[in-house]
């Protein structure tokens, strides 16, 4: 028990003011006041509890109408290191404050909404030690009210949560450098979706590799997917997860509006930190450029053999057609001997023998591609040169033709004779296509991503869709009398030159070959 030093009045030991004198007391109830007057059966329940709230780890203070502090617990001065004699004063919220003002003031203002009502508060607060340390505070302030029902003071517990908090700050900066990395990472696509697949988060990389303009959170992840195989992927993705916990492969992803595009697509769980798959980590790249490097190589590959078979092909041919050829000329001197259906045979013949001779030219021409001998030269140049060689050919009758030569093109990396050929054969073709009737534009201009284009346009029939694959194979054709090697010599002379070859038709309007030149540099 306390003893009041003036009046001898007795408190229980957490009693620390006279309630009458307004001293300290030397070492006894208000407490018993608070909660409520006892009754003979209630005094031991009361010293256990007064015994519990001593020794308890949680904070216990009580304060008056006038805000000073009247009853304090060991844990007050075991978090805080003041004693309770030195804290229960006057002064004591500019002890716990010191220079914080602003804190002080909140928790006054606290102090202050109990005393008006009896509905609890609770907040977090930062408060000094005596050691000059901080530490924070989970608060939670009831008002006390006497036996008529006024409120005569306050309640205030507190819960020291600073390594909690210590733990939740470093857990936040772990989280905002994890999205940092998210957000940096601009060649890969990233996105984590719940078990639901809804997507729960993504960074930047994947905004821009889908070309998303708004918030796609919660949206299904199966919007990635394009619909014509989207239930294809999503049951090959199902069951690889079930099968090897994970799926690793090739998938054709969707950019919104904008198309497709094959894809590097790796599918993972996603943990919590007991172990327990809480969604999924997609993780996709675009490989649209491998695609057409292998493509190319593929290809090149392809024509190297082809190449290889078609030297050895004109060169059997070759021989024979020489002794065809000489024979026929032989014949062709007595011709006035012969009646005229053997004429007619002969001439018949001849042409045949001149197709033949003009194949084999070909193919000796494919197979023998020569390194082509790089110059700094103007496409606009060797632009010129075409329209007068294509006057030469039949073809070229009934066309309506227009140029329009971009100004002061930068020059490009290129043979002459290859890029002329090169011009040469496609605007033959598009005159083949459209049959002396029609328009066909050249079009040169500089892009803005360090390239030269050239726009090689007609108004003929167009490209059927199933034969948009094989144009550049060799001896794929349309014609009659075509070869098949025009467009694959073609596409061989835009690799040689670094270039890219892009073919845009369309049914009963025409086809477009877009033809793409990297700039040289200085």
């Amino acid at each position: 028990m306390k003893v009041c030093p003036k009046c001898s009045a007795q408190y229980p030991d957490m009693w620390n003011i006279c309630e009458a004198c307004k001293v300290s007391l030397k070492k006894e109830g208000l407490l018993r006041k608070v909660f409520a007057k006892p009754r003979p059966c209630q005094v031991s329940t009361l010293s256990l509890l007064e015994n519990v709230i001593e020794q308890s780890d949680i904070v216990f203070l009580y304060i008056d109408k006038d805000k000073r502090p009247m009853i304090g617990n060991q844990a007050v001065e075991d978090i805080l290191g003041y004693g309770r004699e030195e804290l229960f004063r006057d002064d004591w919220l500019d002890l716990l404050f010191k220079d914080k003002a602003a804190r002080k003031l909140m928790f006054k203002a606290f102090l202050d909404s109990c005393l008006r009502s009896i509905k609890s508060r609770v907040y977090e607060c930062s408060v000094m030690k005596k050691d000059g340390g901080e530490c924070i505070l989970s608060w939670r302030n009831a008002a006390v009210t006497d036996s008529s029902g006024d409120i005569s003071g306050i309640i205030c517990t507190a819960f020291d949560i600073t390594e909690e908090k210590s733990s939740e700050d470093d857990v936040a900066i772990h989280s905002e450098r994890l999205r940092n990395i998210f957000a940096s990472i601009k060649d890969y696509a990233l996105l984590t979706t719940n078990l639901e697949g809804k997507i729960t988060y993504y960074g930047k990389g994947t905004a821009e590799l889908f070309g998303w303009k708004q918030d796609m959170t919660l949206n299904d992840i199966d919007l990635i997917f394009p619909d014509e195989v989207r239930q294809k992927t999503a049951e090959r993705l199902k069951k690889s997860i079930e099968e090897y916990g994970k799926f690793e492969g090739e998938a054709i992803l969707s950019r919104n509006s904008q198309g497709n595009f094959p894809a590097e697509l790796t599918v993972t769980g996603l943990l919590d930190t007991r172990g327990e798959r809480v969604g999924y980590i997609y993780v996709s790249r675009d490989i649209t450029r491998r695609k057409e490097l292998e493509e190319q190589m593929v290809q090149s590959e392809k024509l190297a053999a082809i190449g290889q078979l078609a030297a050895g092909v004109a060169h059997e041919i070759n021989n024979p057609l020489l002794v065809i050829s000489g024979r026929l000329e032989m014949l062709t001197m007595k011709n006035d001997d012969f009646p005229d259906d053997i004429k007619r045979t002969l001439d018949t013949i001849k042409g045949q023998t001149e197709r033949m001779r003009i194949i084999v030219d070909r193919l000796l021409s494919y197979s023998r591609r020569k390194t082509p001998h790089m110059d700094a030269v103007d496409v606009n140049e060797i632009l010129k040169t075409v329209s007068p060689l294509l006057a030469y050919h039949p073809e070229f009758k009934g066309i309506t033709w227009k140029e329009e030569h971009g100004k002061d093109l930068p020059k490009i990396h290129g043979d002459f004779n290859q890029l002329q050929e090169l011009f040469l054969n496609i605007g033959l073709n598009a005159c083949q296509a459209m049959q002396k009737k029609g328009a066909l534009a050249i079009v040169s201009e500089e892009k803005k991503d360090g390239f030269v284009e050239v726009r090689i346009k007609d108004t003929g029939p167009g490209i059927k869709k199933e034969d948009m694959e094989k144009i550049f194979n060799p001896f794929f054709t349309t014609k009659d009398s075509g070869t098949g090697l025009g467009l694959a010599i073609c596409n061989s002379i835009m690799n040689a030159h670094g270039g890219k070859m892009d073919v845009v038709s369309e049914l009963g309007k025409g086809t477009t070959f877009k033809l793409s030149f990297p700039v040289k540099k200085e």
